[in-house]
């Protein structure tokens, strides 16, 4: 019988397996949309740490495939994880 922490790193490495996959395919507009809430965010960063360099419009372009990739392999290990010490 799987312990309720099994269920967990099942359900969430599940999840964040999804998300990495959806983000790296744009799945519904998910990872454009991704891409301009980083912008978004870099830039009210900025406004309130009054930084003297404007935001980088390219931050989110350039991390999309790395935070997608790492999503992927994080969701792996974590049902993988599970699934061989329920092998073991």
């Amino acid at each position: 019988m799987p312990t309720l922490s099994q269920a967990f790193f099942v359900v969430a490495g599940l999840a964040l397996l999804s998300a990495g996959v959806a983000i790296l395919a744009d799945f519904r507009g998910l990872g454009k949309r991704w891409e301009q809430d980083v912008n978004q965010r870099s830039a009210d960063v900025d406004k309130v740490a009054r930084l003297p360099w404007p935001a980088n419009p390219y931050l989110g372009p350039t991390l999309r495939p790395a935070a997608g990739i790492f999503a992927v392999v994080v969701g792996m290990v974590m049902v993988g994880g599970v699934v061989l010490g329920a092998v073991h």
